[in-house]
């Protein structure tokens, strides 16, 4: 096992075993990059040459000092991450040199998360004559003693899922999701379908949590203990099945299903909060759009990229987030700033980066907390979750937006053609933004728009573009590569 963080000291110089360097390494190096530039395997050419003979290629010596220090015992089992590197090359290495490294640590830094630390190395490779061939300077990111490593503060607030599963049964269970006891008082509603995605079962299982849950629990958590993905969203296979088999009856189903149970989220009469990780994306951000409250993981990446796929937010994203442009804008500000910003930030599909930028996206409030360490979401989550029952929770109340009717409309279709023309969006992007523009101004309505009247345009939004081969052919694509298609 290699050091920890804490076993190095600024100012500290290691001396590596050193290593002779023969044809065998230069010519595997060769195989495995594809280089045989002939300096390195052609004798009669290198002897022509300046340097005067073969050499070795430059970044084999790269990959030797990082080897170099391994077998000094500093870097196996606890290297978490190379986050920056700068190398120099500054004289020719042959075969038959013997090479060593020396490795000066030249400074350190602890992290936000007690598990990790970021440590400066400076690396010098020379050869048998004491000649300084190469050097770099990189910066590692390296395990710590975790918990010696933890202040006392930093272990508070520990909750673990898996620890809860092995001491009891669930509350509900279907094949894609599960209710858990968390104590206290509170429940964990969790996920766990590949990527978390939703389908039949998971929406079973929620539907059978919000019934249940205010009878037995004061409050709710939604959250799991995924190593990448809070979720993905609905499952894009369950969609495009509907389709191709021309189920637009259970395609719309579908849709509703998830409305109805993302709304029930948001009138429950107990505090539900959402604790976010990870990838959040479509419907996976559309549910923490409807909690009370969302405690986010610092590298929270989050959005709605259904664009990217043919559609749009069906589950209520389009209007929760309507709603948080309102809050932000304020009353008296022009209707179509809000629903600008909302028709921005859905046609570009964007992707949080981390917490803070989900902040800037709307998708967390500014009351929102962001959680250095992964390990103390959930319990955090549950902390957030108690201090909102404990203060006499009452589930907000439905509400009406003024969004400028006919000319929001207009402005919003003249984006879009504005955006066509300088060749921002294609085709099938303007058709979406058709479809989004009538969603976010409620049918060109003068009137203030219900959200349930809002929500009911999200769905026939969504039964309008699955019955085009445009859409079909988005969502196919994504399946298949994994990149969306520009159609």
């Amino acid at each position: 096992m290699g050091r920890h963080y804490e076993d190095f000291e600024t100012g500290e110089i290691i001396e590596t075993p050193r290593r002779t360097i023969v044809d065998a390494d230069i010519f595997a190096f060769a195989g495995l990059t594809s280089d045989f530039n002939p300096l390195h395997t052609d004798d009669v050419f290198a002897a022509e040459s300046d340097f005067g003979g073969r050499i070795a290629h430059g970044p084999m010596l790269i990959g030797m000092a990082f080897g170099f220090g391994a077998r000094a015992g500093l870097f196996d089992g606890t290297v978490l991450g190379l986050l920056a590197l700068e190398w120099t090359f500054a004289a020719p290495v042959r075969p038959s040199d013997t090479i060593g490294a020396r490795i000066s640590v030249l400074g350190k830094r602890a992290t936000r998360k007690p598990d990790r630390g970021v440590v400066d190395f400076q690396f010098d490779l020379v050869n048998q004559d004491g000649t300084a061939v190469q050097s770099g300077r990189a910066k590692i990111l390296m395990k710590a003693r975790s918990v010696l490593a933890c202040p006392l503060e930093a272990q508070e607030a520990l909750l673990s899922l898996a620890a809860v599963k092995r001491s009891g049964a669930p509350v509900v269970a279907t094949d894609g999701a599960s209710l858990w006891d968390f104590g206290d008082g509170v429940g964990c509603f969790e996920i766990h379908t590949k990527m978390n995605a939703f389908d039949d079962s998971v929406l079973d299982a929620l539907e059978q949590a919000l019934e249940i849950g205010p009878r037995t629990f004061r409050a709710l958590v939604i959250g799991n203990e995924d190593p990448r993905t809070f979720s993905a969203g609905g499952n894009l296979r369950v969609l495009l099945g509907a389709i191709e088999a021309s189920d637009l009856a259970g395609f719309e189903a579908f849709i509703a299903r998830g409305q109805t149970a993302f709304s029930t989220i948001r009138r429950s009469p107990i505090p539900v909060v959402g604790a976010a990780f990870g990838f959040a994306l479509g419907g996976g951000c559309e549910i923490l759009l409807h909690c009370d409250a969302i405690v986010a993981h610092a590298e929270l990446k989050a959005g709605l990229p259904e664009t990217r796929v043919g559609l749009l937010p069906g589950w209520g994203g389009c209007t929760q987030l309507l709603l948080r442009h309102a809050d932000r804008q304020g009353s008296d500000d022009e209707p179509f700033r809000i629903v600008e910003g909302a028709f921005e930030s859905l046609m570009s599909g964007g992707i949080s980066t981390s917490a803070e930028d989900a902040r800037d996206l709307l998708i967390l409030r500014a009351a929102d907390p962001i959680v250095p360490q992964r390990e103390r979401l959930l319990g955090k989550a549950k902390e957030r979750a108690l201090g909102l029952a404990n203060t006499g929770y009452a589930a907000p109340g439905p509400r009406t937006l003024a969004l400028g009717g006919a000319a929001s409309r207009s402005r919003l279709l003249e984006m879009a053609r504005e955006g066509r023309l300088a060749g921002d969006l294609t085709e099938t992007d303007e058709v979406i933004a058709g479809h989004l523009a009538t969603v976010l101004t409620a049918d060109a309505a003068e009137q203030p728009a219900s959200e349930d009247l809002l929500m009911r345009l999200e769905r026939e939004a969504l039964r309008d573009l699955a019955r085009t081969t445009a859409t079909r052919a988005r969502i196919a694509h994504m399946l298949a590569s994994g990149v969306p298609l520009r159609n």
